[in-house]
Formats: structure tokens, sequence, C-alpha cells
């Protein structure tokens, strides 16, 4: 794992520590949000702006989603 997704794991944890257990429903989207740029990269062969010749795609982009779980 490259130094930025550890930044951003790290960010998230910190997250969960600053806010505890009553904001965890944000900590889980961060890491969620996490889990989907990181498929996207492996899916494309590419990190975002990335131009390399083994590119498999391009992406439009993405806008935020919400998940809603009772």
């Amino acid at each position: 794992m490259d130094r930025r997704k550890d930044t951003a794991v790290e960010a998230v944890l910190e997250q969960l520590i600053e806010h505890g257990p009553g904001e965890i429903a944000s900590v889980f989207a961060r890491a969620f949000e996490l889990a989907m740029q990181i498929e996207r990269e492996r899916f494309l062969g590419a990190a975002h702006y990335e131009r390399t010749p083994e590119r498999r795609g391009y992406a439009n982009g993405y806008k935020a989603k919400r998940i809603d779980t009772p």
C-alpha cells in the first residue's frame, strides 16, 4: 500500500478516535469511499489523473452517495 493510502487510513482512524463511537457512521462512510477509490484505481490500472500505457479505461468521475441502513 502506498503512502497516500496509508495516510487516508490514518485519517479515518483519527476521525474515529477524535469523535468516538457516536460518529461511527461518518467513519464507515469515509472507509467505504476509500475502498471504492482503491477498487476504481485497481480496475483502471492507474491512479486518479495518472496516465500510463497500462491504463485499461477511463472514468468520468463520481458523485457523492448516501448509504441508508436500518
